[in-house]
Protein backbone atom coordinates (compact mmCIF):
# COMPACT_ATOMS: atom_id res chain seq x y z
CA UNK A 1 0.00 0.00 0.00
CA UNK A 2 1.58 3.49 -1.31
CA UNK A 3 0.19 6.06 1.21
CA UNK A 4 0.35 9.88 0.74
CA UNK A 5 1.28 12.75 2.62
CA UNK A 6 -1.41 13.55 5.04
CA UNK A 7 -1.34 14.94 8.77
CA UNK A 8 -4.27 13.57 10.41
CA UNK A 9 -5.59 15.02 13.93
CA UNK A 10 -6.43 12.30 16.32
CA UNK A 11 -8.97 12.70 19.03
CA UNK A 12 -7.74 10.71 21.83
CA UNK A 13 -7.37 11.12 25.65
CA UNK A 14 -3.84 11.28 27.58
CA UNK A 15 -2.51 10.98 30.50
CA UNK A 16 -1.46 14.16 32.66
CA UNK A 17 1.91 14.97 33.36
CA UNK A 18 4.96 17.28 32.40
CA UNK A 19 8.45 17.57 33.05
CA UNK A 20 9.18 21.01 32.29
CA UNK A 21 12.40 23.76 32.65
CA UNK A 22 13.22 27.01 31.60
CA UNK A 23 15.24 27.50 28.22
CA UNK A 24 16.06 30.82 27.56
CA UNK A 25 14.79 32.69 24.05
CA UNK A 26 17.44 32.62 21.57
CA UNK A 27 19.69 29.95 22.99
CA UNK A 28 22.87 28.82 21.08
CA UNK A 29 23.23 25.87 23.18
CA UNK A 30 19.96 23.48 23.67
CA UNK A 31 19.21 22.61 27.60
CA UNK A 32 19.16 18.58 28.09
CA UNK A 33 17.93 16.60 30.47
CA UNK A 34 17.16 13.08 30.90
CA UNK A 35 13.12 12.03 30.74
CA UNK A 36 12.26 8.61 32.15
CA UNK A 37 9.75 7.43 30.25
CA UNK A 38 6.17 5.71 31.30
CA UNK A 39 6.03 2.17 29.72
CA UNK A 40 2.52 1.73 28.49
CA UNK A 41 0.58 -1.59 27.72
CA UNK A 42 2.15 -2.74 24.77
CA UNK A 43 5.59 -1.71 25.45
CA UNK A 44 4.61 1.61 24.30
CA UNK A 45 7.06 3.92 25.61
CA UNK A 46 5.48 7.63 26.69
CA UNK A 47 8.20 10.84 27.15
CA UNK A 48 6.20 13.82 29.02
CA UNK A 49 8.55 16.42 27.89
CA UNK A 50 7.73 19.71 28.57
CA UNK A 51 4.63 21.71 28.50
CA UNK A 52 2.77 23.85 25.36
CA UNK A 53 0.52 26.72 24.86
CA UNK A 54 -3.18 25.24 24.43
CA UNK A 55 -4.77 28.38 22.92
CA UNK A 56 -5.91 26.50 19.57
CA UNK A 57 -4.82 23.29 17.86
CA UNK A 58 -1.81 22.96 16.21
CA UNK A 59 -0.74 20.62 14.17
CA UNK A 60 2.53 19.15 15.96
CA UNK A 61 4.20 16.35 14.27
CA UNK A 62 7.91 14.45 14.73
CA UNK A 63 10.42 12.79 12.21
CA UNK A 64 13.16 10.67 13.32
CA UNK A 65 17.12 9.63 11.86
CA UNK A 66 16.89 6.21 13.25
CA UNK A 67 18.17 7.59 16.51
CA UNK A 68 16.65 10.83 17.66
CA UNK A 69 12.88 11.94 17.36
CA UNK A 70 12.93 15.49 16.33
CA UNK A 71 9.65 17.82 16.63
CA UNK A 72 8.77 21.82 16.94
CA UNK A 73 6.15 23.18 19.06
CA UNK A 74 4.90 26.33 20.89
CA UNK A 75 6.15 26.25 24.71
CA UNK A 76 3.65 27.71 27.82
CA UNK A 77 5.35 31.30 26.70
CA UNK A 78 4.59 30.54 23.07
CA UNK A 79 8.13 30.68 22.26
CA UNK A 80 8.69 28.24 19.29
CA UNK A 81 10.76 25.65 20.38
CA UNK A 82 12.78 22.82 18.52
CA UNK A 83 13.53 19.71 20.25
CA UNK A 84 14.79 15.98 20.02
CA UNK A 85 14.87 12.86 22.10
CA UNK A 86 17.17 9.93 21.82
CA UNK A 87 15.32 7.22 23.20
CA UNK A 88 18.39 4.77 23.97
CA UNK A 89 19.68 7.09 26.62
CA UNK A 90 16.29 9.13 27.43
CA UNK A 91 17.71 12.45 26.33
CA UNK A 92 15.61 15.25 25.70
CA UNK A 93 17.51 18.71 24.56
CA UNK A 94 15.45 21.38 23.80
CA UNK A 95 16.50 24.95 22.23
CA UNK A 96 13.73 28.74 22.13
CA UNK A 97 13.95 30.07 18.69
CA UNK A 98 13.34 33.81 18.43
CA UNK A 99 10.23 33.73 17.01
CA UNK A 100 6.90 33.88 19.26
CA UNK A 101 3.21 32.89 18.72
CA UNK A 102 0.55 35.27 18.62
CA UNK A 103 -1.28 32.45 20.42
CA UNK A 104 -4.62 32.07 17.96
CA UNK A 105 -4.06 31.25 14.65
CA UNK A 106 -3.92 27.66 13.36
CA UNK A 107 -2.33 28.40 10.13
CA UNK A 108 0.80 28.83 11.77
CA UNK A 109 1.80 25.34 12.56
CA UNK A 110 5.00 24.07 12.30
CA UNK A 111 7.20 21.78 9.54
CA UNK A 112 10.17 19.82 10.07
CA UNK A 113 12.31 18.14 7.50
CA UNK A 114 16.04 16.23 7.16
CA UNK A 115 18.09 16.70 4.22
CA UNK A 116 19.90 13.89 2.68
CA UNK A 117 23.08 14.85 5.32
CA UNK A 118 20.58 14.19 8.26
CA UNK A 119 20.39 18.35 8.97
CA UNK A 120 17.46 19.19 10.26
CA UNK A 121 15.35 22.18 9.23
CA UNK A 122 12.19 23.75 10.31
CA UNK A 123 10.00 26.80 9.62
CA UNK A 124 6.86 27.45 11.08
CA UNK A 125 4.76 30.55 12.81
CA UNK A 126 4.17 31.91 9.53
CA UNK A 127 0.38 33.33 7.77
CA UNK A 128 0.75 35.90 5.68
CA UNK A 129 3.95 37.03 7.52
CA UNK A 130 8.01 36.76 7.13
CA UNK A 131 9.69 33.52 6.65
CA UNK A 132 10.78 32.18 10.05
CA UNK A 133 13.04 29.22 9.01
CA UNK A 134 15.97 27.57 11.12
CA UNK A 135 18.86 24.76 9.99
CA UNK A 136 21.30 22.69 12.65
CA UNK A 137 24.84 23.12 11.92
CA UNK A 138 25.40 19.43 11.92
CA UNK A 139 23.77 16.02 11.42
CA UNK A 140 22.06 14.63 14.63
CA UNK A 141 21.85 18.17 16.56
CA UNK A 142 19.60 21.31 17.68
CA UNK A 143 23.20 23.21 18.80
CA UNK A 144 23.50 26.28 17.24
CA UNK A 145 19.93 26.72 15.62
CA UNK A 146 18.28 30.43 14.72
CA UNK A 147 16.33 31.77 12.52
CA UNK A 148 17.52 32.53 8.76
CA UNK A 149 16.42 33.54 5.63
CA UNK A 150 16.24 31.37 2.66
CA UNK A 151 17.13 33.39 -0.93
CA UNK A 152 15.82 36.59 0.39
CA UNK A 153 12.91 36.36 -2.56
CA UNK A 154 9.62 37.17 -1.82
CA UNK A 155 9.94 36.00 2.21
CA UNK A 156 7.88 38.82 3.65
CA UNK A 157 4.28 37.35 3.42
CA UNK A 158 4.70 33.46 3.56
CA UNK A 159 2.00 30.45 4.43
CA UNK A 160 1.49 27.20 4.31
CA UNK A 161 5.69 25.80 4.51
CA UNK A 162 5.83 22.63 2.92
CA UNK A 163 9.28 19.95 2.93
CA UNK A 164 9.88 17.25 0.58
CA UNK A 165 12.18 15.23 -0.04
CA UNK A 166 12.57 14.80 -3.59
CA UNK A 167 13.94 11.72 -5.33
CA UNK A 168 15.31 14.01 -8.56
CA UNK A 169 15.97 17.01 -6.05
CA UNK A 170 16.99 16.42 -2.75
CA UNK A 171 15.18 18.55 -0.49
CA UNK A 172 12.39 21.19 -1.26
CA UNK A 173 10.59 23.80 0.10
CA UNK A 174 7.49 25.12 -1.12
CA UNK A 175 5.62 28.47 0.66
CA UNK A 176 2.74 30.79 -0.73
CA UNK A 177 4.13 34.30 -0.88
CA UNK A 178 0.61 36.65 -0.49
CA UNK A 179 -3.01 36.26 1.09
CA UNK A 180 -5.73 33.57 0.43
CA UNK A 181 -7.72 34.60 -2.72
CA UNK A 182 -4.19 36.49 -4.18
CA UNK A 183 -0.87 34.39 -3.34
CA UNK A 184 1.84 32.99 -5.59
CA UNK A 185 3.43 29.40 -5.03
CA UNK A 186 7.07 29.48 -4.76
CA UNK A 187 9.62 26.23 -4.53
CA UNK A 188 13.44 26.39 -3.06
CA UNK A 189 16.07 24.16 -3.96
CA UNK A 190 18.53 23.04 -0.64
CA UNK A 191 22.04 22.87 -2.81
CA UNK A 192 25.26 22.60 -1.25
CA UNK A 193 24.30 23.72 1.86
CA UNK A 194 22.19 27.38 0.96
CA UNK A 195 18.93 27.82 -0.96
CA UNK A 196 18.25 28.49 -4.14
CA UNK A 197 15.23 29.18 -6.80
CA UNK A 198 14.28 25.67 -8.34
CA UNK A 199 12.71 27.71 -10.70
CA UNK A 200 12.76 30.96 -11.72
CA UNK A 201 8.98 31.74 -12.05
CA UNK A 202 6.19 30.85 -9.62
CA UNK A 203 4.34 27.11 -9.84
CA UNK A 204 0.95 28.56 -9.32
CA UNK A 205 -0.61 31.88 -10.68
CA UNK A 206 -2.26 34.38 -8.51
CA UNK A 207 -4.55 35.91 -11.16
CA UNK A 208 -6.73 34.17 -13.64
CA UNK A 209 -8.99 36.23 -16.03
CA UNK A 210 -8.89 39.82 -14.67
CA UNK A 211 -9.32 38.19 -11.35
CA UNK A 212 -7.19 37.78 -8.08
CA UNK A 213 -6.66 33.55 -7.21
CA UNK A 214 -4.74 31.39 -4.97
CA UNK A 215 -4.15 27.87 -5.19
CA UNK A 216 -4.91 25.28 -2.37
CA UNK A 217 -2.49 22.18 -3.65
CA UNK A 218 -2.83 19.04 -2.02
CA UNK A 219 0.21 17.26 -0.79
CA UNK A 220 2.29 15.59 -3.79
CA UNK A 221 1.58 11.88 -4.78
CA UNK A 222 4.74 9.89 -5.36
CA UNK A 223 3.47 6.93 -7.98
CA UNK A 224 5.63 3.83 -8.62
CA UNK A 225 7.20 5.67 -11.86
CA UNK A 226 8.60 8.37 -9.47
CA UNK A 227 5.66 11.01 -10.94
CA UNK A 228 3.94 13.47 -8.15
CA UNK A 229 0.30 13.90 -8.58
CA UNK A 230 -1.10 17.19 -7.54
CA UNK A 231 -5.00 18.05 -7.13
CA UNK A 232 -5.55 21.95 -6.95
CA UNK A 233 -8.43 23.73 -5.67
CA UNK A 234 -8.61 27.72 -6.64
CA UNK A 235 -10.28 30.46 -4.17
CA UNK A 236 -10.99 33.71 -5.17
CA UNK A 237 -10.90 35.87 -1.70
CA UNK A 238 -10.43 35.08 2.15
CA UNK A 239 -13.85 33.61 2.01
CA UNK A 240 -14.06 29.78 1.79
CA UNK A 241 -17.33 30.14 -0.06
CA UNK A 242 -15.25 31.38 -2.97
CA UNK A 243 -13.37 28.08 -3.64
CA UNK A 244 -14.65 27.81 -7.25
CA UNK A 245 -12.40 25.27 -9.27
CA UNK A 246 -10.24 22.29 -8.97
CA UNK A 247 -7.17 21.59 -10.96
CA UNK A 248 -5.17 18.89 -11.61
CA UNK A 249 -1.10 18.62 -12.27
CA UNK A 250 1.95 16.02 -12.60
CA UNK A 251 5.24 16.23 -12.63
CA UNK A 252 8.38 14.40 -12.37
CA UNK A 253 10.63 17.23 -11.25
CA UNK A 254 8.62 20.45 -10.15
CA UNK A 255 10.32 21.76 -12.93
CA UNK A 256 8.24 20.53 -16.04
CA UNK A 257 4.11 19.91 -15.12
CA UNK A 258 2.10 18.14 -17.60
CA UNK A 259 -2.03 18.01 -17.60
CA UNK A 260 -3.47 14.73 -17.01
CA UNK A 261 -4.21 14.25 -20.85
CA UNK A 262 -0.01 14.66 -20.77
CA UNK A 263 0.54 18.00 -22.45
CA UNK A 264 3.13 20.57 -21.26
CA UNK A 265 1.91 23.42 -18.72
CA UNK A 266 3.22 26.71 -18.49
CA UNK A 267 4.80 28.21 -15.53
CA UNK A 268 2.35 29.24 -12.98
CA UNK A 269 -0.22 26.86 -13.61
CA UNK A 270 -3.63 28.35 -13.47
CA UNK A 271 -7.39 26.88 -13.35
CA UNK A 272 -7.29 27.23 -17.14
CA UNK A 273 -9.07 24.31 -19.68
CA UNK A 274 -5.48 22.05 -20.03
CA UNK A 275 -5.21 21.38 -16.29
CA UNK A 276 -9.27 22.41 -15.11
CA UNK A 277 -10.70 19.20 -13.51
CA UNK A 278 -14.48 20.53 -12.87
CA UNK A 279 -15.49 24.33 -11.98
CA UNK A 280 -18.25 24.20 -10.38
CA UNK A 281 -18.11 27.93 -9.20
CA UNK A 282 -18.52 29.78 -5.96
CA UNK A 283 -20.54 29.62 -2.78
CA UNK A 284 -21.36 25.38 -4.23
CA UNK A 285 -19.50 24.03 -1.00
CA UNK A 286 -16.01 22.96 -2.49
CA UNK A 287 -13.89 22.53 -0.16
CA UNK A 288 -10.00 23.40 -0.02
CA UNK A 289 -8.94 19.65 1.14
CA UNK A 290 -8.99 17.98 -2.02
CA UNK A 291 -6.37 15.31 -2.36
CA UNK A 292 -5.22 12.84 -5.30
CA UNK A 293 -3.76 9.36 -5.55
CA UNK A 294 -2.47 7.46 -8.95
CA UNK A 295 -4.01 4.05 -9.68
CA UNK A 296 -1.97 1.54 -11.80
CA UNK A 297 -0.27 3.07 -14.73
CA UNK A 298 -0.18 6.55 -13.18
CA UNK A 299 -4.37 7.32 -13.67
CA UNK A 300 -5.29 10.16 -11.28
CA UNK A 301 -7.55 10.01 -8.57
CA UNK A 302 -9.06 12.88 -7.06
CA UNK A 303 -11.29 12.72 -3.81
CA UNK A 304 -13.22 16.40 -3.14
CA UNK A 305 -16.09 18.11 -1.48
CA UNK A 306 -18.66 20.06 -2.56
CA UNK A 307 -22.37 20.85 -2.09
CA UNK A 308 -24.65 17.18 -3.84
CA UNK A 309 -27.91 17.80 -5.36
CA UNK A 310 -29.46 17.98 -2.17
CA UNK A 311 -27.40 20.92 -1.15
CA UNK A 312 -26.17 18.32 1.37
CA UNK A 313 -22.07 18.20 2.25
CA UNK A 314 -21.25 15.37 -0.55
CA UNK A 315 -18.10 13.10 -0.58
CA UNK A 316 -16.79 12.45 -4.49
CA UNK A 317 -14.20 10.97 -5.84
CA UNK A 318 -13.06 11.78 -9.84
CA UNK A 319 -10.91 10.02 -11.90
CA UNK A 320 -9.51 10.85 -15.96
CA UNK A 321 -10.90 7.95 -18.23
CA UNK A 322 -10.95 8.10 -21.88
CA UNK A 323 -9.87 11.96 -21.99
CA UNK A 324 -12.52 13.32 -19.64
CA UNK A 325 -12.72 13.62 -15.62
CA UNK A 326 -15.38 11.55 -14.41
CA UNK A 327 -17.14 11.91 -10.79
CA UNK A 328 -19.36 9.62 -8.65
CA UNK A 329 -20.21 10.72 -4.91
CA UNK A 330 -19.60 8.16 -2.30
CA UNK A 331 -21.59 9.83 0.92
CA UNK A 332 -23.18 12.84 2.34
CA UNK A 333 -24.00 14.73 5.40
CA UNK A 334 -27.61 14.21 6.89
CA UNK A 335 -27.54 17.92 6.71
CA UNK A 336 -26.29 20.75 5.21
CA UNK A 337 -23.39 22.58 6.62
CA UNK A 338 -22.39 26.04 5.27
CA UNK A 339 -18.92 26.00 4.06
CA UNK A 340 -18.23 29.78 3.96
CA UNK A 341 -16.09 31.87 6.23
CA UNK A 342 -12.28 33.18 6.86
CA UNK A 343 -9.54 31.52 9.06
CA UNK A 344 -8.93 28.42 10.25
CA UNK A 345 -12.05 26.16 9.68
CA UNK A 346 -13.13 22.73 10.18
CA UNK A 347 -14.07 20.37 6.89
CA UNK A 348 -17.19 18.44 7.53
CA UNK A 349 -16.07 15.94 4.80
CA UNK A 350 -12.33 14.73 5.41
CA UNK A 351 -9.99 12.07 3.67
CA UNK A 352 -7.65 10.79 5.28
CA UNK A 353 -4.93 7.72 4.59
CA UNK A 354 -5.36 7.93 0.91
CA UNK A 355 -3.72 4.90 -0.87
CA UNK A 356 -3.34 2.73 -4.08
CA UNK A 357 -2.99 -1.06 -4.35
CA UNK A 358 -0.33 -1.99 -6.62
CA UNK A 359 -2.02 -4.35 -9.59
CA UNK A 360 -5.34 -4.42 -8.17
CA UNK A 361 -6.47 -1.57 -10.45
CA UNK A 362 -8.10 0.37 -7.16
CA UNK A 363 -7.11 2.86 -4.34
CA UNK A 364 -8.61 3.34 -0.95
CA UNK A 365 -9.38 6.26 1.00
CA UNK A 366 -10.99 6.75 4.49
CA UNK A 367 -13.75 9.52 4.70
CA UNK A 368 -15.15 11.13 7.91
CA UNK A 369 -18.30 12.84 8.02
CA UNK A 370 -19.34 15.01 10.53
CA UNK A 371 -22.16 13.46 12.25
CA UNK A 372 -20.95 9.84 10.46
CA UNK A 373 -18.97 7.00 11.24
CA UNK A 374 -15.54 6.56 9.80
CA UNK A 375 -15.45 4.92 6.82
CA UNK A 376 -13.11 3.05 4.42
CA UNK A 377 -13.85 2.78 1.00
CA UNK A 378 -12.20 0.45 -1.82
CA UNK A 379 -12.43 2.09 -5.26
CA UNK A 380 -11.91 0.98 -8.84
CA UNK A 381 -9.98 2.58 -10.48
CA UNK A 382 -11.71 1.44 -13.98
CA UNK A 383 -15.55 2.53 -13.31
CA UNK A 384 -14.94 4.32 -9.64
CA UNK A 385 -17.57 1.50 -8.63
CA UNK A 386 -16.81 1.16 -4.88
CA UNK A 387 -17.12 -1.13 -1.18
CA UNK A 388 -17.99 0.89 1.44
CA UNK A 389 -16.45 -0.48 5.70
CA UNK A 390 -17.48 1.04 8.60
CA UNK A 391 -14.62 1.80 11.03
CA UNK A 392 -15.26 0.58 14.48
CA UNK A 393 -13.26 3.24 16.71
CA UNK A 394 -11.40 0.88 19.52
CA UNK A 395 -10.46 2.70 22.79
CA UNK A 396 -6.54 1.85 22.71
CA UNK A 397 -5.36 0.54 26.50
CA UNK A 398 -2.33 2.28 25.14
CA UNK A 399 -3.69 5.89 25.57
CA UNK A 400 -4.49 6.71 29.28
CA UNK A 401 -7.43 9.03 29.26
CA UNK A 402 -6.77 12.75 30.23
CA UNK A 403 -8.78 15.14 32.20
CA UNK A 404 -8.61 18.52 30.66
CA UNK A 405 -8.73 21.39 33.20
CA UNK A 406 -11.96 23.04 33.40
CA UNK A 407 -12.67 26.52 32.11
CA UNK A 408 -11.79 26.04 29.12
CA UNK A 409 -13.59 26.58 25.40
CA UNK A 410 -14.10 23.55 23.09
CA UNK A 411 -10.97 21.63 23.90
CA UNK A 412 -10.03 18.75 22.90
CA UNK A 413 -6.82 15.82 23.44
CA UNK A 414 -4.76 16.04 19.75
CA UNK A 415 -2.59 13.96 18.25
CA UNK A 416 -0.16 14.38 15.27
CA UNK A 417 2.43 11.50 13.83
CA UNK A 418 6.15 10.47 14.49
CA UNK A 419 7.43 9.49 11.11
CA UNK A 420 10.64 7.60 10.02
CA UNK A 421 12.90 9.25 7.93
CA UNK A 422 10.44 11.59 6.14
CA UNK A 423 7.70 13.46 6.91
CA UNK A 424 4.19 12.47 5.82
CA UNK A 425 5.79 9.67 3.85
CA UNK A 426 8.06 7.48 6.28
CA UNK A 427 6.43 5.02 8.50
CA UNK A 428 4.83 6.23 11.58
CA UNK A 429 6.54 4.81 14.85
CA UNK A 430 4.72 6.90 17.43
CA UNK A 431 2.65 10.16 18.14
CA UNK A 432 3.27 13.90 19.53
CA UNK A 433 0.04 14.18 21.97
CA UNK A 434 -1.39 17.34 23.57
CA UNK A 435 -4.22 18.81 24.10
CA UNK A 436 -5.62 22.28 23.29
CA UNK A 437 -9.12 24.56 22.16
CA UNK A 438 -10.26 23.86 18.74
CA UNK A 439 -9.60 27.31 16.33
CA UNK A 440 -11.83 30.03 16.23
CA UNK A 441 -11.16 31.32 13.27
CA UNK A 442 -7.85 32.24 13.86
CA UNK A 443 -9.28 34.84 16.41
CA UNK A 444 -8.51 35.32 20.41
CA UNK A 445 -10.71 33.67 22.16
CA UNK A 446 -12.61 35.56 25.29
CA UNK A 447 -12.88 34.95 28.68
CA UNK A 448 -16.09 34.53 29.87
CA UNK A 449 -18.26 33.44 33.19
CA UNK A 450 -18.76 29.82 32.09
CA UNK A 451 -14.86 29.34 30.27
CA UNK A 452 -12.80 31.60 32.68
CA UNK A 453 -9.77 30.52 30.97
CA UNK A 454 -10.88 30.60 27.34
CA UNK A 455 -8.28 33.64 27.05
CA UNK A 456 -5.33 32.29 28.72
CA UNK A 457 -5.82 28.32 29.09
CA UNK A 458 -3.92 26.03 31.46
CA UNK A 459 -0.63 24.90 29.40
CA UNK A 460 -0.68 20.96 27.91
CA UNK A 461 1.77 18.99 28.65
CA UNK A 462 4.12 17.87 25.56
CA UNK A 463 3.94 14.03 24.95
CA UNK A 464 6.38 12.09 22.33
CA UNK A 465 4.76 8.15 22.69
CA UNK A 466 6.68 5.53 20.62
CA UNK A 467 5.67 2.44 19.50
CA UNK A 468 7.19 -0.73 21.07
CA UNK A 469 8.84 -1.91 17.84
CA UNK A 470 9.77 0.63 15.56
Amino acid sequence: MVRSKRYMATWLFLLWGSTAWTASEGAVFPDCQKVTPEVASGGMSRYVVDQGWSGTLIGYEGISDGRKIYTAYYDKDRWLTVASLEPSTNMFCKIRLSSRFSGWDSHKYPKLALDAHGILHVAANMHDSPLVYAHAQQPGSIEGMKLDAMTGLNEDRVTYPVFLRAKSAGLLFFYRDGSSGNGLWYVNHFVKGKWVRLVDKPIYEDSWSGRSVSAYPSSPFLDSDGIYHIAIVWRENRDVKSNFAISYVKTPDFINFFSAKGARLTLPISPDSKSLVMNPGPSEGLGNNARVVAGENGKPIIFYTKYDEEGRNGAYVASYSGGTWIDKRLDSSNERIAIQGTGSIKMPVEFENEGSDAGQQQVSVYVKILGKPLSRYVISTIDLSNRKYLIQTEKSAKTTALTIPGGMENSAPLSGPVYLGVSGTGKKIGAIRYYAQLPNGDKPRVCTKKFPMACNPVPSPIEIDLNAVN
